[in-house]
């Protein structure tokens, strides 16, 4: 049966040599617009050196303001493999780390919070709030966990309730100071914008 499995990997292996050596030979070559091949063709813009940081999936939850105690929270922890009770002092020492790194931004691509709880958005904006005043500018956009989240919810003794998330134009709001103010454009559609934290 090993054997066979050699076997077989092998044939698969070398079905996609053949059919990645046929793409190079395909004779097709990308040419850009006129106009992106004018920019490419012009003189590079001097970017200045910047340093900056990158945290993502933070996950916070405040235990504090949302509760973490009950049956239905020690099953809603063991359904996930995010160390929620310590989220926050995780997110804590991440941050400090930031402000004593001397970098001068710091991007944080999505899933600030476990499920969109509006407290926990609150939290996570006070934290970054900490940040700034440090002198190190952060920038946010919202992941899937973090916006219009009906998992939104904190725990007690009397089990799990629902607790208010918040929606696209609440999370630009609490996170004005945090990319959203600072945005040279913004896309209609979604939380997604364009900043120069940097000439």
């Amino acid at each position: 049966m090993n054997r066979l499995r050699c076997i077989t990997a092998s044939v698969v292996v070398a079905v996609l040599a053949v059919l990645l050596s046929s793409c190079g030979r395909a004779g097709s070559a990308w040419s850009p617009a006129p106009r992106v091949a004018e920019l490419l063709a012009g003189p590079r813009p001097a970017y200045p050196p910047v340093r900056f940081a990158v945290i993502t999936d933070v996950h916070l939850y405040d235990a504090a303001a949302l509760g973490a105690e009950g049956e239905a929270f020690a099953e809603a922890l063991a359904d996930d493999r995010k160390m929620v009770v310590e989220s926050a002092e995780i997110a804590g020492e991440a941050l400090r780390m930031v402000r004593e790194s001397g970098v001068r931004f710091l991007a944080v691509p999505g899933d600030l919070t476990w499920n969109g709880e509006r407290a926990n958005h609150e939290r996570v904006a006070a934290m970054f709030a900490e940040v700034e005043r440090a002198g190190v500018q952060v920038y946010v956009v919202p992941g899937n966990h973090d916006v219009l989240n009906p998992e939104a919810a904190g725990f007690g003794p009397e089990g799990r309730r629902s607790v208010p998330g918040v929606t696209a134009a609440e999370f630009a709001a609490l996170y004005r100071d945090f990319g959203y103010g600072d945005a040279v454009r913004r896309d209609p559609g979604s939380l997604s914008y364009v900043a120069e934290p940097a000439p």
